[in-house]
């Protein structure tokens, strides 16, 4: 057996140059896993952004919806409120209207009573009258004579 040198050498230049482009292939191989990781997590950092953006719109509409309604009610709210205050006022106005037509009926019911009681003060007032004219006659300060009527 004959130890040759020279191709040891090139025996271990063939598996040193291996070694360095096996090495080279893994750093490229890395190079390439880290690129396609940093590209990975950009496009989850979009994905995630855009996906909080869609809530933040989603969120936004949902706000000026409610806001929508919240607006709708107290409009609707205020037109209740108003028919509500009108109800009340013509409720108010035919009670007065009920009690004064009542006022009136009764005052109505009434006038055969006040007549009668002015006829009876005529009466009275005409018999005082003639009973001051007798007395007043009696005295000599008036003739007796009835009254005009």
């Amino acid at each position: 057996l004959k130890f040759d040198t020279e191709s040891m050498r090139e025996r271990l230049a063939m598996i040193v140059k291996a070694a360095k482009d096996e090495e080279a292939r893994r750093n490229e191989l890395d190079k390439k896993r880290e690129a396609a990781l940093k590209i990975r997590n950009e496009n989850r950092q979009t994905q995630a952004k855009a996906a909080t953006e869609k809530q933040i719109q989603v969120a936004k509409q949902r706000l000026a919806a409610y806001e929508e309604s919240i607006v709708q009610k107290r409009s609707e709210n205020a037109r209740k409120e108003q028919q509500i205050d009108i109800k009340r006022s013509d409720t108010l106005k035919k009670k007065a209207q009920s009690k004064r037509a009542a006022l009136a009926t009764e005052r109505i019911a009434m006038l055969p009573q006040i007549l009668d009681m002015i006829a009876v003060m005529e009466a009275k007032s005409k018999k005082h009258e003639t009973k001051i004219n007798a007395r007043l006659a009696e005295i000599g300060v008036l003739q007796k004579t009835p009254p005009a009527s």
